[in-house]
């Protein structure tokens, strides 16, 4: 696996959330990032949007930079945006149902990562 590096910015805390972005580095070069924001009350995370860049996409970057926040948190929830993303949560995440989740789904179930 590609030795990706990261460098994370915190941004605000609204309602309870603290939201970041995280910058996936690839030898020094910015190849994408992933929005996320923390829930202050506990250790969860929830990603807002990921973005690899069009010559970087398909090579398992974005997968590997979730892997990695989802090791800072006991769980890290995924909502796809589309089917391109919901194929991506799909192979490295598990579908989760509730009520809790109704509000996050975008049409296209909600993923979970556990820390390991």
């Amino acid at each position: 696996m590609t030795n990706l590096t990261y460098s994370t910015t915190e941004h605000y805390t609204e309602e309870g959330y603290t939201h970041y972005t995280r910058d996936i580095l690839l030898d020094e070069t910015k190849i994408g990032y992933i929005d996320y924001m923390v829930e202050v009350e506990e250790d969860e995370a929830y990603i807002e949007y990921v973005k690899i860049e069009d010559e970087f996409q398909n090579n398992g970057y974005g997968s590997q930079a979730l892997k990695a926040i989802a090791k800072d948190f006991w769980l890290t929830y995924l909502a796809p945006m589309d089917e391109a993303n919901q194929r991506c949560y799909e192979r490295i995440g598990e579908e989760i149902t509730g009520e809790k989740y109704d509000g996050v789904d975008q049409g296209y179930g909600v993923y979970a990562l556990n820390k390991n």
